[in-house]
């Protein structure tokens, strides 16, 4: 019986241990205690998977950040494979790799922060070779969405890194009247992949891939981020949005023409749940055939990560279907659990046949001195409870055989009054939080014995 202190140091929490000790498997021949504890968040007590080993030393790895141990032949770039019936990312040496990040790798620029870093480290140089020695010495081996990735490729320690390319979003803002755009996708949610102009704009776009196509640390490209692609509050279905847009709109034209090829002119009005689900995943679709083939045509080197989906994407098959053809990874901005869905999981690899990739995920700590009153990431009480919760989400994502890696939203803490949460691994001082530091390198160094293991347990 273990009792953790975990809300205004009141030693509540209740945790049973469960004790795995069977081998991690022929190849690494390694074992693993997985302790479960309960962590505190939302007023109840959630059940949490932690590694009780500590301190293990790092699994010798490429220079990319994959495993020596397990050679599967290199390509000089990233790319996947199955191999002992669980998804790898495969490293341009041929070795097994898993992605293991953060969001935002970059420091605040409030002028605070570039006073705090100019007296820490000298110069924004001497931060990046402080940060990038912490960010190696845990086990960490890319660098995720909205990074200093440029800065960082260019310096004596690159990584693997990933870059974002705006295709909607930008196309919104550069070709689309503000009268029809009141936020960066539309004005009520009907995505632009209808417009006569979108293909064209992304072969043009997609043109500034060729400055990494030769790069063989380049991770992939995601083409957006958290495009509408579900029903939700503030949209409604997808079939709805579009028929609602004025009848000269060419989005509505086409909908309208699709709707007539399904049912007939005598049954346009007659909208089931099939045809939303039918609908669903023809948008997604045809946005992931125009944005994957420009990807390609300027750079067929790399892997294309998908558009980050979030909120009910994560639990449709029409979405799933609709970009399982074109895209080499998806990739999940996972919030509103406190633990991956097995049933998520499994609908993602069983119907979109391609592994996949968390690319945000938090919690904020009741310990950190901070309001925590935006961002979708969940508050626990303290700092040690973060880590386990990190904890628990590598060791869940390793138990799924799809999972090929995940990125924590984010390097350092906000340091503004909008954005006043506990997100970052840092604070504002640039102080590493103890716990998430020791978490992570628990898991980083041993993370593929690890994937072994639980893939067998």
């Amino acid at each position: 019986m273990r009792i953790r202190g975990i809300s205004l140091r009141i030693e509540i929490t209740f945790a049973t241990t469960l004790f795995f000790l069977v081998w991690g498997g022929a190849v690494s021949g390694t074992k693993f205690k997985i302790e479960q504890i309960e962590v505190i968040s939302k007023g109840k007590l959630r059940p949490t998977k932690i590694l009780e080993d500590k301190n293990r030393e790092q699994v010798e790895t490429s220079q990319y950040g994959g495993w020596l141990n397990r050679n599967l032949g290199g390509t000089g770039f990233f790319r996947t494979q199955k191999d002992g019936g669980r998804w790898w990312l495969v490293d341009p040496e041929g070795y097994l790799f898993i992605s293991m990040g953060l969001n935002s790798f970059k420091a605040n620029n409030s002028a605070r922060s570039v006073s705090i870093m100019q007296a820490k480290f000298g110069h924004k140089a001497g931060w990046l070779s402080h940060e990038m020695k912490n960010y190696k010495s845990v086990g960490l081996n890319t660098l995720g969405c909205w990074s200093d990735w440029k800065q960082v490729r260019q310096s004596d320690t690159p990584i693997p890194y990933t870059r974002r390319w705006n295709f909607m979003s930008t196309y919104a803002k550069k070709h689309v009247t503000q009268g029809r755009r009141q936020d960066y996708y539309a004005e009520n949610g009907a995505l632009f992949v209808f417009d006569p102009e979108f293909e064209q704009f992304c072969d043009e776009h997609a043109k500034q891939l060729v400055e990494t196509r030769e790069d063989p640390y380049l991770l992939g490209h995601f083409s957006d981020n958290e495009l509408p692609f579900y029903k939700n509050k503030r949209y409604g279905g997808m079939l709805a949005r579009f028929l609602e847009l004025d009848k000269d709109d060419p989005r509505y034209i086409h909908t309208y023409q699709w709707l007539v090829t399904r049912k007939g002119t005598q049954n346009t009005g007659a909208i089931t749940d099939q045809d939303e689900t039918n609908f669903q995943q023809y948008v997604v679709a045809t946005y992931y055939r125009i944005v994957s083939q420009a990807i390609k045509k300027y750079d067929p080197n790399h892997l294309f990560l998908g558009s980050r989906f979030h909120g009910g994407a994560k639990r449709s098959e029409a979405v799933v279907r609709g970009a399982g053809r074109y895209v080499d990874v998806f990739s999940y901005n996972y919030y509103g659990a406190w633990t991956p869905s097995r049933k998520n999981m499994d609908l993602w690899v069983q119907h979109g046949k391609k592994p996949f990739l968390i690319t945000e995920f938090y919690v904020k700590g009741g310990d950190a001195s901070m309001k925590n009153h935006e961002g979708a990431g969940w508050i626990v009480p303290t700092q040690v409870d973060r880590a386990a919760f990190y904890q628990h989400w590598a060791i869940s994502l390793l138990s799924h055989s799809g999972a090929v890696g995940w990125h924590w939203h984010r390097y350092q803490d906000y340091d503004d009054s909008k954005h006043d949460s506990n997100k970052g691994i840092v604070n504002c001082n640039f102080e590493w939080y103890v716990p998430l530091e020791e978490a992570i390198s628990n898991i980083s160094h041993q993370v593929y014995p690890l994937a072994l293991f639980l893939q067998k347990n």
